[in-house]
């Protein structure tokens, strides 16, 4: 079996949100080539890091791989005003870390990363959608992709 991506991501399988802005940047500044696969595993909510049905469809997504790598792209929210956050992130970050896992953060959300405001979850599907239509991925600076929390 090819290399293996698997990125976890706070959106659920229906929206599949932040798999536009996550695949038009894999699209624009790097080169996955054929021998990667890129799989998704739907989280429905940053609180669902860890769960049974989060681990097992990780489990399952790597068992036959030559070589794998778990990556988390969650959003930070309220981490520097929220106390609730910033022990959510502890949890999350331990995790990951205990499990050789990477953490990818947006810092509030993806969609405040990208255009550079919060949109309310009625439009993210649309927003998205017209993110991928318009292009807009070539709008963004590789910079802003790279800032720390």
């Amino acid at each position: 079996m090819n290399n293996i991506f698997v990125f976890c991501v706070e959106t659920t399988r229906q929206e599949q949100t932040d798999n536009v802005y996550i695949n038009q940047t894999l699209k624009r500044f790097f080169n996955a080539g054929t021998k990667n696969t890129i799989r998704y595993v739907y989280l429905d909510s940053k609180g669902h890091y860890n769960n049974k049905k989060t681990l097992r469809e990780i489990d399952k997504l790597i068992r036959n791989s030559n070589w794998h790598k778990v990556i988390y792209f969650l959003d930070t929210d309220q981490y520097d005003i929220n106390y609730d956050d910033v022990k959510v992130w502890e949890n999350i970050t331990k995790f990951c870390e205990q499990n050789d896992y990477e953490l990818v953060s947006f810092s509030r959300n993806v969609e405040d990363v990208y255009l550079g405001e919060i949109i309310q979850d009625s439009e993210k599907i649309k927003m998205a959608a017209k993110f991928q239509r318009d292009n807009a991925i070539n709008n963004i600076s590789k910079n802003i992709l790279l800032q720390d929390l």
